[in-house]
């Protein structure tokens, strides 16, 4: 049957506006509130079938958004869809949007104090960052004042994000130009000095990106597909080193710098990254979980030339 969508003015107007998430309830009955700890997610809806979505996080007393989708939504019958997306969105009430996915259903609450001059803002910040390629720094102050004058502590974080890009990129040469066992180890003695004198602003701020990503839609939903056992594509898997390296921007060029690794034990480390148990491991990727412990006592091995276990590689690996 062919679903023909409209787009005629009334029915725009029912969801053209600004909404927040306000509840995440999944399909074993667990409910999420939000926001957490000052960070939420909104939409922001245009009669132009135009959609802007965003993370909103509070930090101290300022507003970052950060950037998720710019798209087209289209209206039929009493459903809403957004391009690219199978979810369906339909009003329960004029203050109320309920969004329905496979594995949860998202409660969205309509804001109705933003001013134009905020909501053009937040057009403007989704827009210029989806044009933009290869773009790093993500997160942007919500208010154009705010943006302008920017806190000392968001821009001491991008310098630091910059340094130690740097010194990842040193640490990658050095390893190319000395493979030798005395190299290795001194590569491992740069890393583990650079934990210890890693100032507490830069390790509150890793902090924080963490305690984001954990609690975010992305991982949510990550965590379920992990728990079924659903593999993992090649789009996946790139969505979550992306989601890695905005958390921790030297884990991958570090891992490399120490040793060649293959896709697989790319993808182990990856998953370790996030808290994933072996089984769950071995699930995802189509492995007994032997292997995946002789993975991880292998690369043990490889990068620290002496026998160890795969909890101490484990270990390694949430230390970078």
């Amino acid at each position: 049957m062919l679903l023909t969508f409209c787009t005629r003015q009334d029915e725009k107007e029912g969801i053209a506006g600004v909404w927040i998430l306000r509840e995440i309830n999944l399909q074993d009955g667990t409910i999420q509130n939000y926001p957490i700890d000052g960070t939420s997610f909104i939409r922001l809806y245009d009669n132009d079938n135009t959609y802007y979505y965003a993370e909103l996080m509070t930090v101290g007393k300022e507003t970052l958004i950060v950037p998720l989708r710019k798209s087209q939504y289209l209206y039929s019958d009493t459903i809403y869809k957004e391009e690219k997306n199978d979810d369906n969105l339909y009003m329960k009430d004029d203050t109320t949007m309920i969004l329905q996915s496979q594995f949860f259903t998202q409660t969205w609450t309509r804001v109705t104090t933003m001013t134009e001059e905020k909501k053009q803002e937040i057009r403007d910040i989704v827009k210029n960052h989806i044009d933009k390629k290869n773009v790093n720094l993500t997160q942007y102050v919500l208010s154009t004042t705010e943006r302008d004058l920017r806190s000392q502590v968001l821009l001491f974080h991008y310098i630091v994000i910059i340094l130690i890009l740097t010194v990842g990129a040193t640490a990658l040469y050095t390893f190319h130009l000395h493979k030798q066992k005395k190299s290795m180890e001194r590569k491992l003695n740069i890393i583990e000095e650079e934990k210890e004198n890693r100032p507490q602003l830069i390790n509150d701020a890793i902090r924080k990106l963490e305690d984001n990503f954990f609690k975010s839609e992305y991982y949510v939903t990550l965590r379920h597909n992990i728990e079924v056992g659903k593999n993992m594509t090649d789009k996946d898997w790139t969505e979550l080193e992306q989601k890695i390296k905005g958390i921790y921007p030297t884990f991958t060029s570090t891992l490399y710098g120490l040793y060649n690794f293959s896709p697989i034990e790319y993808q182990v480390c990856l998953l370790l990254k996030i808290h994933t148990s072996p089984s769950e491991i071995a699930n995802v990727i189509n492995k007994d979980i032997s292997t995946i412990s002789n993975i991880r006592r292998r690369l043990y091995k490889k990068v620290f030339d002496k026998e160890g276990s795969a909890k101490e590689w484990d270990d390694f690996i949430a230390s970078l």
